[in-house]
């Protein structure tokens, strides 16, 4: 597949893997800074590239079409097309692990860039053993912690309200990294995602807009403002599920068995992970085939996982500040 030759690029390496991208200054510049907690690299010769244009989609998708939440998109060989109902769309080749996305919004641009990226590298984490978990994931005096909490349900909002205390680091706000084994959590240290304000002053344009399509406004925290530690990985020692309730916020201990549908859902299905099925859905049997090899290797890291790890039902309450003061009481408790 060709393009024109790209205005602006940039790439960053996750975990072995190269991710390239060119286009427009301004989109890519976008991307660039969500992942710029990542080394930064040389784009030529990398491993996924995508490139970006904000024009509207010059394309039609073929005949033979499957459609999901609007976007439509078929298949000529390992060649997808995919069309969007606001004038964008995207070629992607899975034989080469590149395409590019068009879209007159810059919006729009970014973020179907951003999912498309964390699609493609998902997958290639999934090979190397490396699984994506919808949790927030931390640190705590060194051991690592999952905290599964609903869509919406504040993870960010509770890694803010921990992130003064020098017992805790951030392994991810949002897609912290399962080895394997269940025994290792590994950071995934991209900007952080807001639905509401900070609990603290952040530096002038270190927060962004980010308006989503079929999700709503969110707010963008740059991986730089935030003023707790990071961590790089911890063993994995604690998996919390959280479950929205009034009044004080309380933890107890559980049996696993208690954790284990959320762990299922965020893990093994990556529900609320960016996957984008409309580039997931496989289209031969090989394709099928990999999908189904990806849940098991999942389903193996979740069973590892709560086989060893510590399990806990953690009830937030009304209060983020008092939920983090909980968790962080907990855990000194317990170490």
């Amino acid at each position: 597949m060709s393009v024109a030759a790209p205005a602006y690029s940039a790439c960053f390496t996750a975990y072995g893997a190269r991710v390239g991208v060119d286009g427009e200054a301004g989109p890519v510049e976008d991307l660039g800074r969500d992942f710029a907690g990542f080394p930064a690299g040389a784009a030529a010769g990398a491993d996924i590239r995508l490139t970006l244009r904000l024009a509207a989609f010059p394309l039609t998708v073929g005949p033979r079409r499957r459609s999901w939440r609007g976007c439509r998109w078929s298949d000529a060989g390992a060649v997808r097309t995919l069309e969007y109902p606001d004038r964008s769309g995207a070629v992607w080749d899975y034989s080469q692990e590149e395409g590019a996305l068009w879209s007159p919004r810059r919006e729009t641009l970014h973020e179907l860039a951003y999912l498309f990226v964390h699609s493609r590298l998902g997958a290639r984490l999934d090979g190397r053993g490396l699984h994506r978990a919808h949790a927030l994931g931390l640190a705590w005096r060194g051991a690592g912690a999952l905290v599964f909490l609903p869509e919406g349900g504040g993870k960010t909002t509770l890694a803010l309200h921990l992130a003064c205390r020098r017992e805790f680091a951030l392994l991810s706000d949002d897609i912290p990294l399962v080895s394997a084994s269940g025994t290792v959590l590994h950071a995934f240290p991209q900007r952080l995602s807001l639905r509401g304000a900070a609990p603290f002053p952040v530096p002038a344009g270190a927060v962004r807009p980010f308006p989503r399509r079929l999700h709503g406004l969110k707010s963008l925290l740059d991986l730089g403002a935030f003023p707790g530690g990071l961590a790089r990985c911890a063993p994995a020692r604690w998996v919390f599920v959280g479950l929205r309730s009034p009044g004080a916020p309380s933890i107890r201990p559980c049996p696993s068995g208690r954790v284990l549908p959320a762990v299922l859902e965020g893990l093994v299905a990556g529900v609320g992970t960016p996957q984008v099925l409309e580039l997931m859905a496989p289209s031969s049997l090989a394709q099928a085939a990999a999908l189904a090899r990806t849940a098991a290797s999942r389903l193996a890291a979740s069973a590892r996982l709560l086989s060893r790890a510590r399990t806990a039902l953690f009830k937030t309450g009304d209060d983020p500040a008092a939920a983090a003061r909980a968790l962080a009481d907990f855990l000194d408790a317990r170490r």
